[in-house]
């Protein structure tokens, strides 16, 4: 009896280790995806649906974006203007068709996706790599003559010239998302034009652990009195230019009853280093003016004329809880931005 027992229970093993090869094998890909989104939250939306996967796909111009989440295989520009320019010539009887093209065929901007051609061994971010384009630009007949002499042989696909640092703009579809695009979405205007130096300080101060539960404010208040690019330090001395500089509104995400927002004002030094000069919260909604220079403030604030300098735009912060408005100027000094308040009493508030 202990004999067929013992028979039985290897026989019953046997069958479980089979059955669970063969759900590996028909099912491993799917389990792969649920630990995957187990482990990695933040790379999905419980709430998607199929209708705002297709729409991000038509957005990209290409089907299978809304699965590149785990390939990571899409390629993503993340600065802030591309120049895609002609590779080199392969044939020799295509000359006179390629000399006629201009050098710089397509200029690209945040979030516009493309992919690697040729040469599939040399990482997509060095500058031998050559790429082709996802979406088609029927305005664009000479890109459109270049593509297809690419895809016959008769020249190398495009190039992507490298930004100030020698290096590609490009992510992975994976980076991209994790640094930018959840934070800055390529459909949006002022998002998408935002300088790549804001960006990253922006997205930077989003994953740390007081930004992370913050985010734009998305409501009836116009852009310009939450989101602002203007020059608060003054112009660079080097170029003699208007800095772009930030001041923003940030909201506290999935707030329920009292209001949390942050005023943030982000600056540059002459060598385009950028840094947070004002971080201040506030328990209440808030808008902000910004003035082009010191003697266009209102009356109120004309003190401050001795303080900032014609070049240094200044602003003023309203909320529905203060009765005088706040305003910010650049010191120098200090390499902050100061805080002042005018009242009856004409007193500083810190």
């Amino acid at each position: 009896m202990k004999k067929v027992d013992k028979k039985n229970l290897v026989i019953v093993l046997l069958s479980l280790i089979i059955v669970g090869c063969a759900g590996y094998y028909l099912f491993g890909h799917e389990v792969g995806q649920f630990v995957h989104r187990w482990q990695n939250p933040h790379m999905y939306d419980p709430e998607e649906t199929v209708d705002q996967s297709a729409s991000e796909a038509a957005y990209y111009g290409h089907p299978d974006v809304a699965d590149a989440a785990y390939s990571c295989e899409s390629l993503y520009f993340y600065g802030d203007v591309g120049y895609m320019t002609k590779g080199s010539l392969r044939d020799q009887r295509a000359a006179a068709a390629y000399n006629r093209l201009p050098d710089t065929l397509l200029l690209i901007r945040y979030g516009e996706e493309i992919e690697q051609a040729e040469q599939k061994g040399v990482n997509f971010y060095e500058t031998r790599a050559r790429f082709s384009l996802i979406e088609t630009y029927t305005d664009n007949p000479a890109l459109t003559a270049y593509l297809r002499l690419a895809e016959e042989g008769k020249v190398e696909y495009l190039k992507l010239l490298p930004n100030k640092r020698g290096s590609l703009e490009v992510e992975d579809e994976c980076d991209f998302r994790n640094k930018y695009a959840d934070y800055f979405d390529p459909g949006v205007s002022w998002m998408r034009d935002t300088p790549l130096a804001v960006k990253e300080i922006l997205s930077d101060y989003f994953r740390s652990n007081e930004g992370s539960s913050f985010t734009f404010v998305n409501d009836r208040r116009n852009t310009t009195q939450v989101y602002r690019l203007a020059g608060f330090t003054g112009l660079n001395r080097y170029t003699n230019q208007p800095k772009q500089e930030l001041a923003v509104v940030l909201t506290e995400k999935n707030s329920t009853g009292n209001v949390t927002e942050r005023m943030i004002v982000i600056g540059f030094d002459d060598a385009d280093k950028g840094r947070i000069l004002f971080n201040e919260v506030f328990y209440s909604k808030i808008l902000f003016t910004v003035y082009e220079n010191p003697y266009a403030l209102p009356k109120e604030a004309a003190p401050l004329t001795s303080y900032a300098t014609p070049a240094q735009q200044l602003i003023e912060i309203k909320t529905n809880s203060n009765r005088h408005p706040i305003y910010l100027y650049y010191d120098k000094e200090f390499d902050t931005m100061i805080r002042k308040t005018f009242s009856p009493e004409d007193e500083e508030s810190h």
